[in-house]
């Protein structure tokens, strides 16, 4: 199925469209997270699929869809939905303290703001990391390196 352009308001998304791929260990075990950006409803809307999968058979995946587009104010935001029953929803906000090509959101959550951004690697993968903001500025609460898929 051929893919939808990107209208213009998501041409900031344009560099992470396909499936990236993540493997690593956590304090939960070892796992693999593997994000699928696909363009959809004429290019109006990216959606992700990402599933985080446990080495230990007795953890659930955990599984996150989310919808990148205009939101009513016709800024470009994320709607985002997990398998534990939570949703957040933010904007597209400016994250050149962390590199000059992030693709950073931010997001009110229940326990204070936080933000996520992409950037590129050098190597043809992704950071992502995803931060709270504190007093002295943004802490870490994680960091991964994606990988394209095969």
């Amino acid at each position: 199925m051929p893919r939808s352009p990107l209208k213009k308001a998501l041409k900031p998304l344009s560099p992470l469209l396909g499936t990236w791929t993540y493997s690593g260990k956590t304090d939960l075990g070892d796992i693999t997270c593997r994000r699928s950006f696909t363009p959809v409803l004429n290019g109006h809307r990216v959606r992700l699929d990402a599933i985080w999968s446990y080495a230990d058979p007795k953890r659930a995946d955990y599984v996150e869809l989310c919808y990148f587009g205009l939101n009513g104010e016709g800024k470009l935001g994320f709607v985002s939905f997990i398998n534990d029953g939570s949703r957040s929803e933010g904007v597209f906000t400016d994250g050149r303290d962390i590199d000059e090509d992030a693709i950073c959101f931010e997001a009110q959550m229940p326990h204070g703001l936080a933000r996520q951004a992409y950037w590129p690697d050098g190597a043809g993968g992704w950071h992502w990391r995803v931060e709270r903001k504190v007093k002295a500025g943004w802490s870490q609460i994680i960091a991964q390196e994606y990988v394209p898929s095969e």
